[in-house]
């Protein structure tokens, strides 16, 4: 969740607006205008472990220009923040890691390699939760953490809220953390 703001642009731990998500129907929708409860593809297959449910959102800010890290691969390109983990060679990395060659998880079960990596501003700051902890974003899996928070210690935080979820609470993070704020990471041991 931590923040660097360098002028009019931000640099913080999710993905843009634009950046689209599947849902179990098969269907594409972009994330700001995914409602938590969607359920969401995770990995590949059409098995139960598919899909996972939005549990809330660490972020979800309109209208901000904010710099990502743009990922450049063989069936197409990825915009996160440079913490958040991607799954590189079935290996959660932070996207500030990826290199050309490396091999992306798509969520079809595919793969694809890395042809360029460089930084592009976009519009939105939005990072979902799933119970799962990962998600497939514009086709590629990667993780629901960064490294703002260990990814262990962030799913452990997040327990209560995946059984508030399981027990029928819609939204129990509500908005508490959609504006991004750096005090709660600071309490956290940090991702690697």
């Amino acid at each position: 969740m931590g923040i660097v703001q360098r002028g009019a642009v931000q640099m913080v731990s999710c993905f843009p607006a634009s950046a689209k998500v599947q849902l179990s129907d098969g269907s594409h929708v972009p994330l700001h205008a995914l409602p938590v409860g969607a359920s969401v593809r995770v990995a590949a297959g059409i098995h139960e472990g598919a899909h996972s449910a939005v549990i809330g959102w660490s972020h979800k800010v309109d209208g901000v220009q904010s710099e990502f890290v743009a990922v450049t691969h063989t069936a197409g390109k990825l915009l996160l923040s440079p913490g958040h983990y991607v799954y590189v060679g079935g290996v959660a990395v932070t996207a500030r890691s990826v290199r050309p060659g490396d091999v992306l998880m798509l969520g079809d079960g595919g793969v694809a390699s890395v042809t360029g990596v460089g930084r592009e501003v976009a519009v939105g700051l939005y990072n979902a939760h799933t119970a799962h902890g990962d998600v497939v974003v514009d086709g590629v899996v990667v993780s629901t953490y960064t490294d703002a928070v260990h990814p262990v210690v962030a799913h452990a935080l997040l327990a209560p809220v995946r059984l508030a979820v399981r027990l029928g609470v819609v939204d129990p993070l509500g908005s508490w953390l959609h504006d991004p704020s750096p005090w709660l990471s600071a309490l956290a041991p940090r991702g690697k």
